[in-house]
């Protein structure tokens, strides 16, 4: 079991809104080091985390600039949706996409921690097939045996959930030893992106790490946050039962 600080890691599953005051917001864990335990931890654990499906504590974020439509990818400490969870999951149900306010963008963009991807460096492909959102979601499909042709943008974007240098070799060469020949990141489309931001603003969507028989993707552009079998993982807050108490008075 992953330890921090002499304390264990656990997944906590359920809608988000549920499973985020369970968990101690510093510890909610990475796309990058989910698939790191997934390579590196001891078992059973590794293969427990291979096969759950994890709402992850990067951030994305989406607006429209000179250059073209700019992802930010943040951490956990900058995540809009973990710090106004009840609205922006209400705003992500109801309208697809959580609009935060001139503040919370500002600290986004300005943070170190912030991976700025320029969309129109990126690949991307249409997302098609049953039940897919056709005009609402692109993806890029890295090569798990040959990822040598990435563009710097394309880099950036991949090492938010697979790491950097060694780490994203290591993850690539994992995904390939276990049959998952195309890693995909899917974002949102830059065309959906112009539609639907507010001049001056962004949007924002949850993002989300998938189980190996679903390609062990991950999806910056996540808005089904009811989903009732995905976790959180981290540290259990002390505090979640009278949390949970409070609410039923």
């Amino acid at each position: 079991m992953t330890r921090v600080a002499g304390r264990s890691l656990e997944s906590i599953v359920g809608p988000l809104a549920e499973s985020f005051p369970q968990v101690e917001r510093s510890t909610i864990q990475h796309g990058a080091q989910i698939n790191n335990d997934r390579i590196n931890a001891e078992e059973p654990l590794r293969t427990e985390l291979r096969n759950i499906s994890f709402y992850v504590a990067d951030f994305a974020l989406y607006r429209v600039e000179e250059d073209g439509v700019i992802l930010y990818l943040a951490t956990g400490e900058n995540n809009l949706i973990f710090d106004n969870i009840g609205e922006a999951t209400t705003q992500l149900l109801r309208t697809k996409n959580y609009v935060p306010d001139k503040d919370g963008i500002d600290k986004v963009v300005r943070s170190s921690t912030t991976v700025r991807v320029n969309l129109s460096n990126v690949r991307l492909k249409e997302l098609r097939g049953a039940g897919a959102f056709n005009d609402e979601i692109s993806y890029l499909e890295i090569d798990t045996n040959n990822c040598a042709n990435l563009t710097e943008d394309e880099k950036k974007l991949a090492g938010v959930p697979y790491g950097q240098g060694d780490n994203f070799q290591k993850n690539m060469n994992d995904l390939n030893r276990n049959g998952i020949k195309q890693a995909r990141i899917c974002v949102l489309n830059p065309d959906y992106v112009k539609k639907n931001v507010p001049q001056y603003g962004a949007i924002a969507r949850v993002c989300r790490l998938s189980f190996f028989e679903c390609d062990a993707g991950f999806d910056a552009g996540g808005r089904s946050v009811s989903n009732p079998i995905f976790h959180l993982r981290g540290i259990p807050n002390a505090t979640a039962t009278n949390y949970f108490t409070n609410q039923q008075k």
